[in-house]
């Protein structure tokens, strides 16, 4: 449990917008999970190395730092989060790192995946439902009819 708060705290003083306190608890929060091992998850918070990964990722989305939040996602198989809807959720984050970039091919493919992983996680998610608002309004080229039929699976008009 005191890895999940210390993860907890890292995502908080990220969305903050801090970024030394944020990377102090993810690293005291990782150093955690990696001497439970690989193979430990907490099924209460799902704390894990996979999501300390994952953590990673969101820290880079939410501290604006989208280069080093797709570096993380690179380093992490999504099949590797043993829940389908935290798995959902790290598909969510990997598709506000490429809209930063403003890749929004990418962030149709990836919501698409994370929407297929976990329907109703997508469904009910604020940042899945904006993104797929942005990619309504403007769809990457050639995809209007994916991005149309995106929108209504998650129940965005």
């Amino acid at each position: 449990m005191v890895g999940a708060l210390r993860a907890e705290n890292a995502l908080t003083y990220a969305r903050k917008g801090r970024h030394g306190e944020a990377w102090r608890y993810w690293e005291s929060a990782y150093e955690i999970a990696r001497k439970l091992g690989p193979d430990y998850r907490h099924i209460q918070s799902s704390f894990s190395l996979a999501i300390m990964h994952a953590n990673a990722l969101s820290l880079g989305v939410d501290l604006r730092r989208s280069g080093e939040a797709l570096k993380a996602a690179r380093e992490l198989d999504p099949n590797q989060i043993v829940s389908v809807p935290r798995r959902s959720r790290h598909l969510i984050e990997v598709a506000r790192a490429y809209a930063q970039h403003d890749e929004s091919a990418s962030v149709l493919e990836i919501l698409a995946r994370a929407e297929r992983t976990a329907p109703e996680t997508v469904r009910f998610n604020g940042w899945a439902r904006d993104l797929t608002l942005k990619l309504r309004d403007q769809p990457p080229t050639g995809e209007r009819a994916a991005v149309r039929e995106l929108a209504r699976r998650v129940g965005v008009r």
